[in-house]
C-alpha cells in the first residue's frame, strides 16, 4: 500500500502536482499555451505542371487506321479462344477473322499497294507513307495468321473429341470424293444423268437435266433452264478435239 507521503514525494520528483511529467520548455521560452496552435492538416503543395511530350500537331497523337483495324480483328480472333463460347461459335469467330482479313487485303492493302507503285508521297495521319504502312501491316498480319492457324488446330482437336471431324482429301476414298458434286448435292457412283435440249424458236434453247440415283436420291431430280441466244449467234454441234485430230472416227449420221 502506497502512503500519501510517498505519492507526494513521487509527484514532486516528476515535476507535476498531479503526477504527470512536465514537457520540456520550448527553445523560445514561451509556454505552449502562448504559441499559435499548429494546424491539424496542411494541404499538399500542387504538383508542378509537366509539359506533354507530344505536341498538339505531332503525328504521334494518332493511331494508324490500318494497324488499328488489324488490332480489332485480333480481338475478334480472341473470342475464338474464349472457353465460355460453344465450340462451333468459337469456330465461327475464327472464320469471321479470316474473312475479315481477306477483305482487308482486297480493299485496303490493295489501295496502299497502288499508292506505293504510283510513287505517291501522301502520308497518313500518323505520318507513315504507303510503303511504311505496308511493312507494318505485313508484320502484324503475319502474327495474326499464326494465331489463326494455332487456334484452328486447337479447335479441330476439341471438335474431334466432341465427335465432329474435318476430313481432308488425303483421307477420303474415291467414292467419298465423288459423294458430293460441285453444288453440294449428294450422289453415288450409280448416278445417271440425262440431258434433253429443245429449240422452241430461233432465239431460245431449253435444257432439261434429270438426275437419277437410287442410292443417294429418293426420286429422280429434274431441273430446266432456258437460254436466250445473242443476236447473230447460232448453235453448233460440239466435236471433241480427238475427232478433229482423226483419232476417233466422226459419226456419219447427224446426232439427234
Amino acid at each position: 500500500m502506497v502512503l500519501k507521503t510517498e505519492a507526494t514525494d513521487l509527484a514532486e520528483r516528476l515535476g507535476s502536482p498531479d503526477g504527470r511529467p512536465e514537457r520540456a520548455a520550448p527553445p523560445d521560452g514561451k509556454p505552449a499555451s502562448a504559441r499559435s496552435p499548429k494546424p491539424k492538416h496542411q494541404p499538399h503543395a500542387a504538383a508542378p505542371m509537366v509539359e506533354t511530350a507530344v505536341a498538339p500537331d505531332s503525328p504521334d497523337r494518332f493511331i494508324n487506321r490500318e494497324l488499328s483495324w488489324l488490332d480489332f480483328n485480333h480481338r475478334v480472333l480472341d473470342e475464338a479462344e474464349n472457353p465460355r463460347h460453344p465450340l462451333l461459335e468459337r469456330l465461327r469467330f475464327l472464320s469471321i477473322s479470316a474473312s475479315n482479313l481477306d477483305e482487308f487485303y482486297s480493299v485496303r492493302v490493295a489501295a496502299l499497294i497502288g499508292q506505293a507503285k504510283a510513287g505517291r508521297t501522301l502520308v497518313s495521319a500518323d505520318g507513315r507513307t504507303a510503303a511504311q504502312q505496308l511493312t507494318a501491316i505485313k508484320q502484324r498480319a503475319e502474327l495474326l495468321q499464326a494465331d489463326q492457324q494455332r487456334i484452328l488446330a486447337a479447335l479441330l482437336d476439341l471438335l474431334r473429341d466432341a465427335g465432329v471431324e474435318l476430313c481432308g482429301t488425303d483421307s477420303l476414298s474415291d467414292d467419298d470424293k465423288t459423294w458430293l458434286d460441285s453444288t453440294g448435292k449428294p450422289h453415288s457412283p450409280s448416278m445417271h444423268l440425262t440431258e434433253r435440249y429443245t429449240r422452241p424458236d430461233l432465239g431460245h434453247l431449253n435444257v432439261q437435266i434429270t438426275i437419277e440415283d437410287e442410292k443417294a436420291l429418293t426420286k429422280p431430280y429434274t431441273f430446266n433452264r432456258t437460254f436466250t441466244l445473242a443476236p447473230g449467234w447460232e448453235l453448233q454441234e460440239y466435236v471433241c478435239q480427238a475427232v478433229l485430230d482423226g483419232l476417233i472416227l466422226a459419226p456419219t449420221a447427224p446426232l439427234n
